[in-house]
């Protein structure tokens, strides 16, 4: 007897394999006949051969099925995971590869199955809090659709569980009251409510009074002068962080002029007729009469402007403009008088009685402030007509 044969492995789980069989047998007694006609002894021969092939497909967790035939073997070997939960991971990954329950489609009760956890979220499906922050994976990603791996998905610096059950704020909006300041600045460093826009109720929001004005968001006087801090930026525009804006010695919530220093019983300079209070710093573009609010003294002044022209009901002004002698004689005189004019515009807008600005007076390029050089620099020359562009208020009628 002579065999041979082969075996290969295609993969994991699929054998191809064949084999040869040749045999040869020498007998007297094959054919009930001893010898020959001759008488010759002799041995009959027999010959067979055989010819096959086998392949082999396995599948975990059954018994090989196998099939015979003279001249082939297949092995089959075929069936579907168990998943006794339903849970979509099969019995055998639970227990050999993620130590969960095979019978329990949720294993730590967290409110997610053990195949959604290990497949979509790719959370741990023995804690029921992946992330530590306060709620489980479940209420993560079917109530609150935070993220169950990120302990503070808005990166706010408040953790979702304390967003949720302690401050309930938005645990998917770093700021949940829109103030200007995310919810764990408001809650660790500055003790506001992160809940409201303006914890003190003065008229600026929390994140208007850390980030700009540099108030107190607890306090809604934080200079104790009487005035609330939102009436001090917006309405009086004096310091809220200084509670005599003007240096009289009157506090701001006590002076009637609180940005020009004044004198008793109200705080105002009580200017007599004729007085002429020049505001050089009241700043217009180049050749118009529209304010320069990019230079930060042109609001400022003319907020001290207003507070001036508003000392007394009884008090009437001439408003005055100059121009620098860039340009013609004649251009620069229509010049002023359109800036004297926008100056009066401007203080009606405030709220100003327009029957307190008697009139507009315009003096072109006269009566400078300083003499501008006919040569130098082109620097120093602006500096020089910087000045001479400028407007003034005459008082025409004094407070009583």
């Amino acid at each position: 007897v002579t065999g041979v044969g082969f075996e290969m492995y295609i993969s994991e789980k699929v054998t191809f394999g064949g084999k040869g069989l040749l045999h040869l047998t020498g007998t007297d007694w094959l054919d009930d006949y001893s010898a020959d006609p001759n008488g010759d002894a002799t041995q009959d021969v027999f010959l067979t051969m055989g010819l096959g092939f086998s392949y082999y497909i396995f599948a975990p967790k059954v018994d090989p099925i196998v099939i015979e035939t003279p001249a082939t073997q297949v092995v089959v070997v075929e069936a579907a995971p168990v998943d006794t939960d339903g849970d979509g991971l099969n019995d055998d990954d639970e227990t050999k590869i993620y130590r969960t329950d095979p019978k329990n489609r949720d294993t730590d009760g967290d409110g997610l199955t053990d195949g959604e956890e290990v497949l979509q979220y790719k959370t741990d499906p023995l804690n029921r809090d992946t992330d530590g922050d306060g709620l489980t994976d479940g209420e993560e990603v079917r109530q609150y659709k935070t993220d169950p791996l990120k302990a503070d998905t808005d990166g706010d610096g408040l953790t979702d569980g304390a967003e949720v059950k302690t401050h309930r704020t938005d645990p998917l909006k770093a700021d949940t009251d829109g103030d200007g300041l995310n919810d764990g600045q408001e809650v660790n460093t500055h003790r506001t409510d992160p809940l409201k826009t303006d914890t003190d109720g003065d008229g600026l929001t929390d994140g208007e009074e850390v980030t700009i004005h540099r108030t107190d968001p607890l306090k809604a006087d934080t200079d104790n002068d009487g005035l609330n801090d939102g009436d001090e930026v917006k309405r009086t525009h004096t310091n809220p962080l200084n509670p005599d804006t003007d240096g009289d010695t009157f506090l701001d919530g006590k002076d009637r002029c609180p940005l020009t220093a004044g004198v008793a019983p109200d705080g105002c300079p009580h200017t007599k007729k004729n007085t002429v209070v020049t505001f050089p710093d009241i700043l217009f573009i180049v050749n118009t009469d529209e304010f320069n609010f990019s230079e930060p003294g042109t609001l400022d002044n003319l907020y001290r402007m207003k507070d001036l022209v508003e000392q007394c009901p009884e008090l009437q002004v001439e408003v005055q403009g100059f121009a620098s002698e860039e340009g013609t004689k004649a251009h620069n005189q229509q010049l002023s008088e359109r800036r004297a004019r926008r100056i009066k515009s401007w203080l009606i807008e405030q709220g100003v009685d327009a029957a307190k600005i008697t009139r507009t007076v315009g003096f072109g390029e006269n009566y400078p402030k300083v003499k501008e050089p006919k040569g130098g620099t082109a620097d120093a020359v602006e500096r020089a007509r910087v000045h001479n562009r400028r407007v003034a208020v005459k008082v025409l009628r004094a407070c009583r």
